[in-house]
């Protein structure tokens, strides 16, 4: 399952929310059900508590793509 929004210019935080919020979130279930995986990169505008605690009470799973250390990328 892939959500997308699109605004006129640039994402900012506030868009992203009410994008994920609309589009997402009434998407996403519990744990060890389909569609309870959400994976976020390391951009600013995706790493803010009130999104963890969105996901979280829908049950499922937040995972976010940290910086890699170069040398574990070796």
């Amino acid at each position: 399952f892939f959500g997308w929004g699109y605004v006129d210019g640039t994402f900012t935080r506030i868009s992203f929310h009410e994008v994920f919020k609309t589009k997402i979130l009434p998407f996403l279930n519990p744990s060890l059900l389909p569609r309870a995986i959400v994976v976020i990169d390391n951009a600013k505008i995706d790493l803010y508590k009130e999104l963890q605690d969105m996901i979280h009470e829908t049950g499922a799973l937040l995972f976010s793509c940290l910086h890699i250390h170069p040398i574990l990328m070796l």
